[in-house]
């Protein structure tokens, strides 16, 4: 049941507030139904909390307790009643504590919506979505970022897909995803999209590896630091462990672009 905008009582007894996120086909806690190609291949699924949100930490709903915990980034809601996290493009990020589960194997895709709060690139640097890597000059697994050249790309030994979009506007929400397979020579499968559209303008071979490093998400590590501070709200991060086709990224953005007011 989706409640009104008021305080109702929870199962403990203690009150919460609950908010109609404006889904009328699913909940936001559920997006995809147990038991299907998209459910029994999420790694890593941080959903809109349904009530105020824990200001340390956000929680996993893939099932795998891959949990992350908050430094900086703060919880803002929108008009829908979606909550995202806001990064300062300073010091903000979430790490979340590496599992087996998140390292990458045969193929890896990511889907999340990012609001820019400046035009990447007005800075040079990187405006760093997913990263999990080694320390400094070990082997680095797949990650999703935005460019110095103001495109979305992916990298897993290589920039293993590019895109063309000229900039990420100020204010403006996108859903931007990536996918690479390994192993594949001269990079077939590997793609970026935006706003549900194949933005994909060269591809390389990816080369997966392993690590026991967190996955780090709005700022790059590099032990014993972090650099590439992402300045921009992030929401409903997901990590796949199956390849998607252009029809399906296309149907999760439509999905849920309303919800972000797209």
């Amino acid at each position: 049941m989706v409640y009104p905008p008021i305080v109702v009582p929870n199962q403990i007894g203690s009150i919460s507030r609950s908010f109609s996120l404006g889904t009328s086909s699913f909940d936001i806690d559920n997006l995809y139904s147990p038991g299907n190609v998209f459910s029994d291949s999420l790694v890593l699924d941080l959903a809109s909390p349904k009530y105020v949100p824990n200001k340390k930490y956000i929680f996993c709903r893939s099932g795998n307790d891959n949990n992350g915990t908050i430094t900086g980034a703060v919880w803002i809601q929108l008009p829908s009643g979606i909550w995202y996290l806001a990064f300062d493009g300073t010091d903000d990020r979430v790490n979340i504590i590496h599992a087996s589960s998140l390292n990458a194997v045969l193929v890896i895709t990511y889907i999340v919506w990012v609001r820019p709060t400046i035009t990447w690139q007005d800075t040079t640097g990187f405006h760093q979505i997913f990263d999990k890597r080694s320390d400094a000059g070990g082997i680095v697994p797949t990650f999703l970022y935005s460019d110095t050249s103001n495109t979305l790309a992916m990298f897993s030994g290589t920039t293993c897909a590019t895109g063309t979009k000229a900039s990420f506007a100020a204010g403006t929400w996108f859903m931007v995803a990536g996918m690479a397979v390994d192993g594949v020579v001269g990079g077939a499968g590997n793609k970026v999209w935006i706003n549900g559209m194949d933005d994909t303008s060269a591809t390389d071979t990816a080369t997966f590896a392993t690590n026991t490093d967190d996955l780090v998400i709005g700022a790059s590590f590099a032990d014993p630091g972090y650099s590439n501070f992402l300045k921009g709200g992030v929401a409903l991060g997901r990590q796949f462990s199956r390849s998607f086709t252009d029809a399906e990224i296309f149907s999760i953005f439509n999905r849920e672009r309303h919800l972000f007011g797209v």
